[in-house]
């Protein structure tokens, strides 16, 4: 007969023996591999030796023979079959992850599945990475097809260890070994450009208009120059126009008005034209005697 048994299991299933008459059994071990299991005399249970245990990736089949025995002594025996069963397992450990700092507050992490898959589909991925010489852990998980991720928001100038493990069904696996990155230092950023504001412009403006002196043009009057008032006992007071010797009643023509100057300038723009004139007569009568 053939049992199924799942590795690192302890117990086999019953095999099950029965008398006609209903003694008491005894029941045996013999066969290839029979220190590999033993039997409980009374009830026939056959479970692993405690110095053995069943592990699919080292053996998958067992095989022994099961006797047992009457009261009577009559024997009867059967050859029984172990098919040892795969059950999952977590992943072996991975290797290190390798990582390449991308800026510097970021890093890209690299990575490839272990070999050994427990005999189940690796389902995730922990990634989990700290400073170096720090306790806390940060955690990045990552889906079954995922293979790469991007680190953020960590400190420049800083060096991070990184660890790595698998996840199957059967759980996680052990970590991997520590991986090292150093992310570079910040680089200071260029001066700023400042573009002038409206109420820059109007402030300066103002500034200029009222730091700049326009020069005197030629076409400008001087300005009058104000005298200052002369004492009536000062004998270097200002001679005013009535104290000249030609105007009013002590003037060389005696008393004159504002008329008589009129009369006199008439008279003498009249004696200018009769001599023009004459001057005019005098050399026509001599042209006509040549």
């Amino acid at each position: 007969m053939t049992v199924d048994v799942y590795e690192h299991e302890r117990t086999l299933p019953p095999i099950e023996a029965v008398d006609p008459d209903s003694d008491r059994l005894t029941f045996s071990i013999s066969g290839p591999d029979r220190e590999f299991f033993v039997v409980d005399e009374s009830t026939g249970e056959v479970s692993v030796a405690e110095q053995h245990e069943l592990d699919h990736e080292t053996r998958t089949d067992y095989e022994f023979i099961l006797q047992v025995k009457d009261p009577g002594g009559r024997p009867d025996r059967i050859t029984v079959t172990v098919n040892v069963l795969d059950v999952p397992e977590p992943p072996g450990q991975p290797n290190p992850p390798s990582a390449i700092a991308s800026s510097e507050t970021t890093a890209a992490v690299f990575w490839l599945s272990p070999e050994d898959t427990g005999d189940s589909p690796i389902r995730d991925f922990d990634l989990r990475y700290r400073i170096a010489g720090t306790d806390d852990w940060s955690t990045h998980t990552t889906g079954a097809l995922l293979t790469t991720a991007l680190l953020t928001d960590l400190v420049p100038d800083a060096t991070y260890e990184l660890q790595l493990r698998a996840y199957n069904d059967a759980g996680p696996g052990p970590w991997s070994n520590l991986a090292y990155v150093t992310l570079p230092e910040p680089v200071a950023p260029p001066p700023a450009v400042v573009e002038p504001g409206e109420d820059d412009l109007d402030a300066s403006d103002e500034l200029v208009e009222e730091e700049s002196v326009e020069p005197p043009t030629d076409a400008e009057e001087p300005s009058a120059v104000e005298t200052p008032p002369q004492d009536e006992d000062d004998e270097s007071a200002a001679i005013t126009p009535d104290d000249l010797p030609w105007s009013g009643s002590g003037g060389l023509f005696g008393s004159t008005t504002a008329a008589d100057h009129r009369a006199w300038t008439w008279a003498g723009l009249t004696l200018l034209g009769l001599g023009l004139t004459a001057l005019l007569l005098l050399g026509r009568y001599s042209w006509l005697r040549r």
